[in-house]
Order: structure tokens, then sequence, then C-alpha cells
């Protein structure tokens, strides 16, 4: 995932999941940490980890490629929290990722519904990351995509 993000870090990073009794998923992305529910199936696990991880990922590309600050979670209606959120469809689904796990992934059920000229707000996503461009133009292009659609919360830039 760090090679298709085109992310290095300077020294090794911990991702955490605690596991615990209450089903609600929260995370932070600044201590790269996120929560599961014990009793959880492997496939869960498994997809609800990639998932988690693939917003601390793209959050840490965000910061690097924007000067932005790892100061304050994106949370919604931040611009960036619908980047994250809509960011796993495509990326958690290129092949590069499903080669090696064989889980798709899709977006809450809620974005899933929103329609922006008449198409589903993830394909709008997917499109964009289709047109094979690095993550970081990708990454530019899906937030300013987001922002004209009116999904516009002033964010971390």
């Amino acid at each position: 995932m760090l090679g298709m993000f085109q992310l290095h870090y300077s020294a090794p990073q911990r991702f955490t999941c605690w596991l615990g009794l209450y089903n609600p998923f929260p995370r932070s992305v600044l201590k790269k940490e996120y929560c599961l529910h014990y009793d959880v199936s492997d496939a869960v696990f498994l997809r609800a980890s990639l998932h988690e991880i693939n917003h601390m990922i793209l959050y840490d590309k965000w910061c690097a490629t924007h000067g932005g600050e790892r100061h304050r979670e994106p949370e919604f209606p931040d611009t960036l929290w619908y980047l994250e959120e809509l960011a796993v469809v495509p990326t958690l689904n290129d092949q590069r990722i499903q080669k090696i796990v064989l889980v798709r992934h899709s977006a809450y059920q809620s974005l899933e519904e929103t329609l922006v000229d008449g198409i589903p707000l993830p394909e709008q996503i997917e499109k964009i990351y289709g047109q094979g461009e690095d993550i970081p133009v990708f990454l530019q292009k899906a937030y300013d995509f987001l922002v004209k659609s009116g999904f516009s919360k002033p964010s971390l830039r």
C-alpha cells in the first residue's frame, strides 16, 4: 500500500488495532490507531483493517504533499474526511492490492446513494482514479471535485 501511495516513512510505523466490546469502529489517523469488536470474523477484521490503514496512509500522503500539519483528525463533514472515505474504493480495489487480498471494498451506503450529475459519488471518484495519474494528482483532483460538488468544509490544507 505504501508503494501505491508513493509514501516513504523515515522510520518504521506502527498501526495499532485495539479489540474491544463495543461495536463502533473509531480511528485516529494521528495516532495510527483503530478499534474493532473482538468477535468479528477474520474476513471483517481484514477488510476493516485495510480500510482503516488506508485512511492513515492517505492522510500521511496528503500531509506530505500539501505541507499539512499532523494536528487535527479529519472528521465529517471535512472535505478530507470525504476523500478518505471515498478513496478506499479505488485504492483498495486496485489490482495491486487485490492480488494480495481478495476483499472487495465499498464506500458507506449513504455515499453510494449520493448522486453527483446522476452518477454515484464513489463512481465519480473511481473515474478520477482510473485516469491513471499518480496518487498526489489523484488526491488533488478528487479533493477539488468534492469541493466543486459541495462537499467543502475547510479541511487540512
